[in-house]
């Protein structure tokens, strides 16, 4: 039996994604990337956004009408789309074979093979109806540990994933109902993953959660107490004392009489992490402005290993917005932070912001804009708002209109264009290390340079979201000048002629700068 998998959503969904193809290596089933020749076909879905939930769909739809050619035998659905629609999915989509919960992912063999099942419709069980896991009506638990299989599908840079659900339960979002309350993974076991991966040639880590600044509260925080001394805004405080239910986490934003020598449990982990030898990058993402404290701030300042990125989705900045949002921080909260973040040497900050919330006026608006004009934020990510049923903010009065989302939309991300762009021209000229992820198979850029190009990063840049080098490595006169007749495959021979290979770290002379990539020559 050949069995794909097509993986969506964001990196935490990935990591589930290759413990489904770990558990199926483990169980035998032959895998093939071309889910159009494949018996069975998983898909593994996203549905936090209404476009995630259309992603997915177009996807369940597309491989229904192969497995109607007699191409595909089975498809099952796996992942966010199941948690959140258990209820009407197999309705609306009655030729799939089956539903896994996020808490089947290691045990997929069994459902593949139609154990672990309970029949869709109770009173009637015909030959081929669609089964659903027994799971899926129950809060998610599920945490993987340092054994569960995995097929790691990124080579030279791992995410890890140090916990999962969210205790944050932000207006806007889905999260705690699709995917649970937070659950953390102990730090020993989380370390020999890590070590694990360093053996398989991982050169970046790249920690990942929910809410990464979150990480260990429900485990190792249960015992503090950060309420005597809270100087913050009633409402404020209270909405941080619903979350933390007593626990203590010093807020870099706090005053002096709030400190403590209480450790965060993330900062007790980079500091285990940063030891692992052949780990040369570590990396951060999903942390909440509300949870940064002084430590982690020093324990960038004190690893280099630390990459000099920080991940800090703020989502608004105006009160208002912030408190409807359940977002617990003021601006002034957030001032203070950024201040004490970018005292971090050549420290280069993402952020996302959501524009045409509930009740955004244009006061409101405008008030974002220019704060992210001031800014300059390395990174910013800005999405509409996606008014998402089962929220809280679902049921706000004033919704905003999409036409003026959209021009919300444009306006930030012109503004972001020409901060990037200057940035981007301040490296011409200079020295950075990158890491290679890939050679380019784009011949074209290939021939007019007459080198190869390769793709990489900085440490001021995260896979996927963030911007890249193109490098240029050029070839002796002796070597052979690839042309416009030659194929990706072919750039890849010759890239490993050169013996640069995804995973090495280079240093690189920048020539040239767009707003989201640079261009350099290796020295």
């Amino acid at each position: 039996m050949t069995v794909s998998l097509i993986s969506l959503g964001c990196p935490k969904n990935l990591v589930d994604s290759e413990i489904i193809l770990g558990n199926l290596i483990k169980a035998n089933f032959q895998l093939t990337a071309d889910w159009k020749k494949s018996n069975v076909v998983i898909i593994n879905t996203c549905a936090f956004l209404h476009s995630a939930v259309k992603e997915a769909e177009q996807w369940i739809h597309k491989t229904i009408s192969y497995k109607k050619k007699g191409n595909i035998k089975k498809i099952i659905i796996a992942g966010c789309l199941s948690q959140r629609y258990k209820d009407s999915i197999l309705s609306k989509f009655p030729d799939i074979d089956g539903i896994i919960g996020i808490d089947d992912i290691s045990n997929i063999n069994k459902f593949l093979v139609g154990q672990g099942f309970s029949p869709a419709n109770k009173t009637s069980t015909p030959k081929g109806l669609p089964y659903i896991s027994e799971t899926i009506y129950k809060t998610p638990k599920y945490l993987h540990n340092c054994e569960t299989p995995r097929l790691l599908t990124t080579n030279h840079y791992a995410y890890l994933k140090i916990a999962d659900g969210c205790d944050n339960y932000c207006s806007y979002c889905l999260i705690p109902q699709i995917r649970g309350r937070l659950r953390s993974r102990k730090i020993d076991d989380i370390m020999q993953e890590a070590k694990n991966l360093a053996q398989q040639g991982v050169k970046e880590l790249i920690l990942i959660a929910q809410d990464t600044t979150l990480y260990g509260k429900d485990i190792y925080n249960k015992q503090s107490d950060c309420n005597r001394h809270c100087e913050r805004p009633k409402e404020a405080r209270q909405s941080l004392n619903q979350q933390y239910e007593g626990d203590c986490f010093e807020v870099a934003f706090a005053t002096p009489s709030q400190r403590h020598t209480q450790e965060v449990s993330l900062v007790r982990l980079l500091k285990r992490l940063v030891k692992i030898k052949d780990i040369e990058w570590l990396r951060v993402l999903y942390t909440h402005p509300a949870h940064w404290t002084r430590k982690l701030i020093q324990a960038y300042k004190d690893n280099p290993k630390i990459c000099r990125y920080v991940d800090l989705p703020l989502q608004h900045i105006s009160n208002k917005m912030l408190a409807l949002m359940n977002r617990p921080y003021t601006r002034i909260d957030v001032e203070k932070l950024l201040s004490k973040l970018k005292k971090i040497p050549n420290i280069a900050i993402r952020t996302s912001f959501i524009v045409g919330f509930p009740n955004e006026t244009e006061k409101d608006f405008q008030e974002l804009l220019k704060f992210i004009k001031d800014q300059k934020f390395t990174h910013l990510g800005c999405f509409t708002y996606s008014r998402e049923q089962g929220t809280v903010a679902y049921n706000l009065p004033n919704q905003i209109p999409a036409k003026i989302k959209k021009e919300r939309y444009n306006a930030i991300m012109a503004a972001q264009q020409k901060i990037s762009l200057k940035r981007m021209k301040s490296f011409v000229g200079k020295n950075l290390q990158v890491m290679i992820d890939s050679p380019n198979s784009d011949v074209t850029l290939s021939r007019m340079t007459k080198g190869l190009y390769y793709i990489g990063r900085t440490e001021f840049d995260a896979p996927e979201i963030d911007g890249v080098v193109y490098v240029t490595s050029y070839v002796t006169p002796h070597s052979v000048i690839l042309d416009a007749k030659r194929c990706g495959s072919e750039a890849t021979h010759q890239a490993k002629n050169l013996k640069l290979k995804p995973g090495d770290f280079i240093n690189v002379k920048i020539t040239s700068a767009q707003p989201y990539a640079i261009y350099g020559t290796t020295d």
